[in-house]
């Protein structure tokens, strides 16, 4: 505020000048200069306008981003899915594998068991059938 009042009273000509001496008397009596004032001043909005700029700029980053990649790339879960050995899943589109990553994600709840464990018996089992049978539906993880 005293910055901005600063700026508005410097230049005003002399009918002004004694609320800008009082601006100053002010400033000295808390130990301060009025040009260290307005100059932090304009620092911080300076500051204020980068983060803002940057807040934006991830916003805008976020809104771009491809969340189903995303969770598909980070999942522990999904990439031991892809490891079945009939390869079904990794044909399957983003909706039924991700139907598949929640019964993972439900089981784990109820077992308490980790989800990585769930998936890995889920696979295990598939490789035993697919080892007896590569035909036979249950070599798939669904």
């Amino acid at each position: 505020f005293v910055a901005e009042l600063t700026r508005m009273l410097q230049g005003q000509g002399t009918v002004l000048a004694m609320p800008l001496a009082w601006l100053d008397q002010w400033a000295a009596d808390g130990g301060q200069r009025i040009e260290d004032l307005v100059h932090g001043e304009s620092q911080q909005q300076a500051a204020d306008q980068v983060s803002i700029s940057n807040s934006i700029g991830s916003l805008r980053f976020l809104a771009n981003m491809d969340w189903r990649e995303f969770v598909e790339q980070m999942s522990v879960v999904e990439r031991a899915l892809r490891g079945e050995p009939a390869g079904t899943y990794a044909l399957m589109d983003f909706n039924t594998r991700d139907g598949y990553r929640h019964v993972v994600e439900k089981i784990a709840r109820r077992s308490r068991a980790p989800e990585p464990e769930v998936a890995a018996v889920a696979l295990r089992l598939a490789a035993a059938a697919f080892a007896a049978d590569p035909q036979d539906r249950r070599a798939h993880v669904g």
